[in-house]
């Protein structure tokens, strides 16, 4: 099961997203949810998600420091930029920290979210198949 923590400031937003995905059917759990980046950075170390959803503009602890914090350690996490801005400037910094995506909250659909879901998923899963003991051995 791929674990999965949603960081996201507005409220309503947070929980339309834990409510309305299936994420049992992408063999997905939301472990935890947080309302800022600090509060979602003090439970990652305990949980290593495989996957965080996180808004970039919130208190205590933007999402853009919370990605910076992760990579300094951490570049197998996946994380997908959820938010409200078409400000081109975050988006090639947060490309730079290895985000896997970026959707504009007020554009986003269930289906688009699921089928950026789906491609972690995969990500996911084929990064564990070639990582397991009798995987096939990756060309050089």
């Amino acid at each position: 099961m791929i674990k999965v923590i949603i960081v996201e400031d507005e409220m309503l937003v947070r929980i339309g997203l834990k409510n309305s995905i299936e994420w049992s059917k992408l063999d997905m759990e939301v472990i935890a949810d947080f309302s800022n980046g600090q509060a979602a950075w003090d439970f990652y170390a305990q949980a290593k998600p495989d996957l965080i959803l996180t808004d970039i503009r919130m208190p205590n602890m933007d999402g853009m420091e919370l990605i910076s914090r992760i990579r300094e350690n951490d570049a197998e996490t996946k994380i997908i930029i959820l938010t409200a801005y078409e400000e081109f400037d975050w988006v090639h910094k947060a490309i730079r920290f290895g985000v896997t995506d970026y959707i504009l909250k007020f554009k986003m659909s269930i289906d688009e979210m699921e089928k950026v879901l789906q491609k972690v998923q995969t990500e996911l899963k084929t990064k564990s198949a070639q990582s397991s003991p009798g995987a096939p051995a990756r060309p050089a």
